[in-house]
């Protein structure tokens, strides 16, 4: 089960994976889609334009995703950088690039998991029944 899944399952949404991926792929199409409109709609005032629209494009998406997304993943998050930069390099030298994608979504589930089982001092044995 991937990360993104989770949220589905405790919904009880019925099949996750493929409600999730459509998700995903729709936010990846919806932002390349978005930005060859706008490149091929400043491609009418030349084509200065129309690279300064793609520059600031790839700036922005590498922007949200690189800097704004991780960001806001630790504040949501709370794991402190050493833990995750370890279990990064752990599961990437046994998983290779696998491992180092999966690092992230496997310790926020390992860490969902932690802080609600110490919270309500519950065991797996109560919260199964």
């Amino acid at each position: 089960m991937s990360a993104a899944a989770a949220p589905w399952l405790t919904l009880g949404v019925p099949r996750p994976r493929k409600r999730t991926w459509f998700a995903l792929f729709l936010l990846t199409v919806g932002a390349i889609l978005g930005g060859v409109i706008v490149v091929l709609a400043s491609l009418a005032s030349g084509w200065v334009a129309a690279l300064s629209a793609f520059i600031l494009f790839l700036g922005v998406h590498a922007l949200e995703s690189y800097v704004l997304t991780p960001i806001i993943q630790r504040q949501a998050l709370d794991i402190p950088p050493a833990t995750l930069f370890a279990f990064q390099i752990l599961l990437g030298v046994v998983f290779g690039i696998w491992g180092l994608a999966l690092a992230l979504p496997l310790m926020a589930i390992a860490k969902v998991m932690i802080d609600h089982f110490k919270a309500e001092g519950a065991t797996p044995e109560t919260t199964m029944a």
